[in-house]
C-alpha cells in the first residue's frame, strides 16, 4: 500500500478514536490535539518514506493501530504519538522518590510532551520512547533512527512476537461501542440499560452479539442476562464494527 493510502487509513480511523475513551484497555496509535495533527502527519509520512525504504511492511488497523514489520521478520512493531510526561524530569523524579517517601511538586512542573513510541508486539515489551521537540528540524533521520533500534531489538529476541491480527474485534472494542452508543443515546436507550447493566455486573464471562440482543455469560446459566437492542442501535454497532462477520446468527467475545 503506498504511503498517501496509509495516512488516508489513518486520517478516518482518527474519527472512530473518539470511541475508545470509554475502552477498558485501549488501542494504541495517534492521540494529539487537533491543532498538532498536521504536524504529526508530516512527520509519519517522512517516517514511513524511510521505513519502506528499509523494506519494511506498514499496516493500519481499524482503530488506527499502526504495524511496521521489518523485512525478513517474524516480529512486528507497533508505533504511537503521545504525550508522556518530560523525560528529564521523568528520570529525575524517579532518583528523588529513591530518597524521600514524596514530593511536593511546583506549578513549575514540565508539562506533557508529544512523543513517538515503538515496540515489539510481543508479551511484556517495553516502550521506546523519543520526544518529537528532540527531532523536530532533524525528521529526515528518524525513521532510520526507530529502523536501527528495532533491529538491535529484535537480535534480543530468540522466538517470535505474537500474531498480528490486524482486525481482530475483542470483547473490549464491542463494550466500547455499546458504552459510547450510550452517551450519544442518554439514559432512556437501550445501549444505557446495556451499559448500565455491563457496568453493575461485578462479574460476566462470555457475551453474544445476536441479531437482536446482547447476551451476557454468568457464573451459571442462572445469571445468564439477555438484553434486546432496537434495529438502529444493532446498526451503529454494524457502522462502528463493520469488520465482525453479521451474517453469524451468534457472535462471541471471550
Amino acid at each position: 500500500m503506498n504511503i498517501q493510502a496509509l495516512l488516508s487509513q489513518l486520517k478516518k480511523a482518527r474519527k472512530r478514536r473518539i470511541i475508545l475513551s470509554y475502552h477498558a484497555r485501549g488501542r494504541a496509535g495517534i492521540d494529539v490535539k487537533n491543532e498538532e495533527w498536521a504536524q504529526c502527519l508530516s512527520v509519519l509520512k517522512q517516517l514511513f518514506k524511510e521505513f519502506k525504504a528499509a523494506g519494511c511492511n506498514i499496516l493500519i488497523s481499524w482503530w488506527g493501530e499502526i504495524y511496521i514489520i521489518p523485512k525478513g521478520s517474524n516480529t512486528a512493531f507497533e508505533l504511537k504519538l503521545s504525550y508522556q510526561s518530560d523525560l528529564k524530569f521523568d528520570y529525575h523524579f524517579k532518583d528523588e522518590l529513591k530518597k524521600s517517601a514524596f514530593k511536593v511538586l511546583s506549578f513549575s512542573t514540565p508539562q506533557p510532551q508529544l512523543c513517538i513510541q515503538i515496540r515489539a508486539y510481543r508479551n511484556r515489551a517495553s516502550w521506546y520512547v523519543k520526544s518529537i521537540d528532540s527531532v523536530r528540524d532533524e525528521n529526515a533521520g528518524l525513521g532510520m533512527h526507530l529502523f536501527h533500534e528495532m533491529m538491535v531489538r529484535l537480535k534480543r529476541y530468540t522466538t517470535p512476537g505474537l500474531e498480528l491480527h490486524l482486525d481482530n474485534i475483542t470483547r473490549e472494542d464491542l463494550l466500547a461501542v455499546i458504552h459510547y452508543g450510550a452517551a450519544l443515546s442518554g439514559r432512556y436507550s437501550s445501549f444505557y440499560n446495556v451499559s448500565r447493566q455491563i457496568n453493575s455486573r461485578f462479574y460476566y464471562g462470555e457475551i453474544q452479539l445476536t441479531q437482536q440482543s446482547v447476551r451476557m455469560k454468568g457464573y451459571s446459566a442462572g445469571l445468564d442476562t439477555e438484553i434486546y437492542i432496537r434495529q438502529k442501535d444493532m446498526t451503529f454497532i454494524r457502522k462502528h464494527l463493520p469488520v465482525l462477520d453479521f451474517e453469524q446468527s451468534v457472535i462471541r467475545f471471550e
